[in-house]
């Protein structure tokens, strides 16, 4: 067991959360770097899913030894925090099983990235120490001013190898964190407006509107009367909305495409939203579905070599109808149903203990849900690791008190 410990806490744990932090301040970078026949970004993805896979492991051996041991001092873990903790394993379950009967590299990629995110999920709570918890929210402090100054600085000088589509969804990730813990200093006022200001210069029309929308909630931590932070917030809701009307406005009604027409018709008021020719590729994979019904899917990857093929885009720009399209509504149901017992558990967590990591949970969730409309999130481990550990920051601080009541004094040393 003291092995097992050493391996979890020393090794495992602390490779996983050098990965989420070198993704999160280098982003798409290590996509352009190639190694062989790979990039940079592969290998790290495939190292994050196989230390993520070995934490598990470790947790479920811990786990065993410790129900099989009268004596040991560990008690029942909170149903909550179970709940939250497996929310993602029946889908990689399932997904697993459809990789190995229709075996394709894009699945293989794309399946990686869900091993590194659910196992992340299930095991690294049980091995957060308070000291560890406390590193990630004094590190989060920097990189939420850093990330996005950063950003401006090569967006002014026309040297942006962040990507422009790559850092809107990272900076959503980010903004959440940034919106949803308590300032201590003037940087941590800045930061959500830095974030906002750095997404927009994207020029991504849907993480531009989340983007808005989550500025809103920096109202709640102005030390103001509540009357006022209302006030304040309906001012920030229309400064945002200006901001994204003046950045990417004219890019809802006009990208150069021939909007939702094939959903809609030509006459349609929906057919002027413009969509960079993602209405096609979604047309494209609707026509390519069988005639019956879809319930286990085509095969994963299947999707985005389709894409791929036809426009030259390596992913759907849609979340839900890759994983309909590969999985079937076998696997949108327990996608979705994870998901949705995921928030549900993280929101009853929230009402046990207002904690300002649970709240950042809580918008993380329907945020990267947002996202996944227009692009593909979860197979992108830069924007999946990092929200994986901050969901299980949220969940470490449920099953451990010390660390949870060390983590809340760095956090608000004033309370």
């Amino acid at each position: 067991m003291k092995s097992i410990t050493v391996l979890s806490q020393r090794v495992l744990l602390p490779g996983l959360l050098a990965l989420a932090l070198i993704w999160l301040v280098t982003i798409r970078v290590p996509t352009a770097l190639w190694i062989g026949g790979f990039t940079l970004n592969a290998f790290m993805t495939g190292l994050a899913a196989l230390l993520a896979g070995f934490l598990a492991l470790c947790t479920l051996t811990a786990a065993l030894a410790m129900r099989s041991n009268p004596d040991s001092p560990g008690g029942k873990a909170p149903t909550l925090f179970v709940l939250a903790a497996i929310s993602g394993l029946p889908f990689l379950v399932y997904s697993a099983i459809a990789l190995a009967t229709s075996f394709r590299i894009e699945g293989l990629q794309n399946g990686l990235v869900w091993v590194a995110f659910s196992a992340t999920l299930f095991a690294a709570p049980y091995w957060l120490t308070p000291r560890g918890s406390t590193a990630i929210v004094q590190t989060m402090r920097v990189v939420v001013v850093v990330v996005p100054l950063t950003k401006i600085v090569i967006f002014l000088l026309g040297t942006d190898f962040y990507g422009e589509a790559s850092y809107a969804l990272v900076g959503v990730v980010l903004m959440v964190w940034a919106v949803a813990h308590t300032p201590r200093g003037l940087f941590d006022y800045a930061a959500p407006w830095l974030l906002l200001v750095s997404i927009l210069l994207c020029d991504v029309r849907t993480a531009a509107v989340v983007a808005a929308v989550l500025i809103i909630f920096t109202a709640r931590h102005l030390p103001v009367a509540t009357w006022i932070k209302g006030a304040l917030a309906a001012l920030f809701a229309l400064a945002s909305a200006v901001l994204v009307w003046f950045f990417v406005g004219n890019r809802f009604l006009d990208s150069g495409d021939q909007g939702l027409s094939q959903f809609f018709g030509e006459g349609s008021v929906l057919a002027r939203i413009g969509t960079t020719n993602r209405a096609e590729a979604w047309a494209h994979l609707f026509q390519q579905l069988p005639s019956g019904i879809n319930w286990f899917g085509q095969g994963p990857g299947l999707s985005s070599f389709l894409v791929d093929e036809l426009l030259a885009i390596h992913h759907p720009h849609n979340e839900y109808l890759r994983i309909f399209f590969d999985f079937g509504w076998v696997g949108l149901t327990l996608f979705l149903a994870g998901n949705l017992v995921l928030w549900i558990a993280l929101v009853g967590l929230y009402r046990k203990r207002a904690d300002d990591g649970v709240f950042a949970s809580i918008l993380l969730l329907p945020a990267i849900a947002l996202l996944a409309v227009t692009d593909n999130p979860f197979v992108f481990a830069y924007v999946m690791l990092p929200a994986a550990l901050i969901l299980s920051l949220s969940l470490a601080k449920e099953i451990n008190p010390q660390a949870r009541a060390q983590t809340a004094l760095v956090a608000n040393p004033h309370r």
